[in-house]
């Protein structure tokens, strides 16, 4: 069963885990916003085959799980991080080595024989999602809030709405952009996201946006995701991240 976990990079970098690097052949490097790139810095980049690359700066990683759905036609399982962002395995975490302290492909294997899906749960915050959007830890707005419902209504539904409404008003979510799952979930749920993306991306004046604002498109699919899972009912493993400052 071939494991692919996509670490997404948009600059050149030190792979954190150096020499070690080459034992972890499932951790693959995927560059993206490769089409604004002069020179590649990843064997993997996202402007080849079926792409949205040129999409990347307000898109942020989810052109590089675009090209994942669409690109990538052996691996069984796949997932989604970043270069400075590795999953860590719950059991191993205080563990001294980061390299040690990362999530397997054995252990993924047993997990998702149990879960449907693993992700990064962040929080609990102290107020509510919905209330952290338009303060300083956020770049999202509450005025786009009942545009990405209604976008959600018109394209799946009640029931994608009250989701929505469910996961901002907790106090948790799964965050980052980041998870792993089976290929066909993946498939399944990008098919989901993209159109609702592309309709976010048609109704949000880009013109207002300023700052982090510009990432809009990519942040909101980081709340998505949990819409999808709610509605799908889907179990999840809870982990964290490895985080290198690079």
């Amino acid at each position: 069963m071939k494991i692919s976990i996509y670490a997404t990079c948009h600059k050149r970098f030190e792979k954190p885990f150096g020499w070690k690097t080459r034992f972890l052949d499932y951790i693959r490097y995927l560059e993206v916003g490769a089409f604004y790139h002069e020179e590649a810095f990843c064997e993997l980049r996202d402007d080849t085959g079926d792409s949205i690359s040129d999409r990347n700066r307000t898109y942020n990683e989810l052109t590089g799980q675009y090209w994942i759905w669409k690109n990538d036609t052996d691996s069984e399982i796949v997932g989604l991080c970043h270069y400075r962002r590795y999953f860590e395995d719950p059991r191993k975490k205080n563990w001294s080595s980061p390299f040690l302290k990362l999530l397997r492909p054995g252990r993924i294997k047993e997990i998702l024989r149990e879960y449907d899906f693993i992700g990064i749960k962040t929080g609990p915050f102290e107020m509510s999602c919905r209330d952290r959007i338009d303060t300083p830890v956020s770049a999202l707005r509450t005025k786009d809030i009942p545009i990405v419902r209604e976008i959600l209504f018109e394209k799946y539904g009640k029931d994608c709405a009250e989701a929505f409404d469910t996961i901002l008003d907790r106090n948790w979510n799964y965050l980052y952009n980041m998870f792993i799952t089976s290929k066909e979930k993946f498939d399944a749920y990008s098919e989901w996201l993209f159109p609702v993306l592309e309709e976010i991306e048609k109704r949000i004046d880009a013109e207002e946006l300023v700052g982090q604002e510009k990432r809009i498109v990519g942040l909101w699919g980081e709340y998505l995701l949990n819409v999808f899972l709610e509605v799908k009912r889907y179990s999840v493993y809870d982990t964290d991240f490895i985080y290198f400052d690079i």
